[in-house]
C-alpha cells in the first residue's frame, strides 16, 4: 500500500530526481561514445548505428519519473517534467540525427538475409521509436502544463502587456 503522507511524497520526489539523474547522465555517456571514436578505424556511421540514445527503457524511466512527479504539487513536479522535456528533446534531436547518419552502416555491405533483416529492422523500428519518443515529449508536456507550467512563446511581448505598447 503507498503511503500518502509528506514522507511518501519525499520519497517519490527523490526517486524522481534520482530516475531523471540517471537518465541525464545516460545521456551524457552517450553523446561521448557518439562523437569520440575509438581508434582510427572507427566510422562515425558506425558510432551513429550503435548510438544508445533512442531506447525503451530510457524513455519508460523518463515516463516513470514524470509520472512520480505530477503526484507532487507546485514547482518540484513542475521542474521534474520541465527537466524530462529537455532530456526527451535531446533524445529526438541526436536519435534522429544518429539514426540518419547511421544508415550509411546499416546498409553497407549487406550480403544475406540476416543482414538484410537487420537492415530493415533500423529502417522500420527506428523511426517507430523516434515517432513514440515524440508522443512521450508531448505527453509530458501535457503534464507539465497541467501543473501550472508555462511554454515560452517568443514574440517578445509578455502575457501581462499588450502587444505594441512598450515600456
Amino acid at each position: 500500500m503507498l503511503n500518502t503522507n509528506d514522507g511518501g511524497v519525499r520519497l517519490r520526489s527523490l526517486v524522481s530526481w534520482a530516475i531523471i539523474a540517471y537518465v541525464g547522465a545516460d545521456l551524457f555517456f552517450d553523446f561521448f561514445d557518439w562523437v569520440l571514436p575509438v581508434n582510427k578505424f572507427d566510422e562515425f556511421t558506425r558510432r551513429s548505428y550503435l548510438a544508445g540514445f533512442l531506447g525503451v527503457t530510457t524513455l519508460g524511466l523518463i515516463v516513470l519519473a514524470v509520472i512520480l512527479g505530477a503526484v507532487m504539487r507546485g514547482s518540484s513536479g513542475r521542474l521534474i517534467a520541465m527537466v524530462a522535456l529537455a532530456e526527451l528533446a535531446v533524445i529526438l534531436v541526436f536519435g534522429t540525427l544518429a539514426w540518419l547518419v547511421g544508415f550509411g552502416f546499416a546498409f553497407d555491405d549487406v550480403n544475406n538475409a540476416h543482414e538484410t533483416f537487420g537492415a530493415l529492422r533500423y529502417l522500420i523500428q527506428t523511426p517507430l521509436l523516434i515517432a513514440i519518443t515524440a508522443l512521450a515529449a508531448m505527453w509530458v508536456m501535457n503534464v507539465y502544463t497541467g501543473a501550472g507550467g508555462r511554454m515560452p512563446m517568443g514574440g517578445g511581448s509578455s502575457p501581462s502587456q499588450p502587444s505594441g505598447q512598450s515600456m
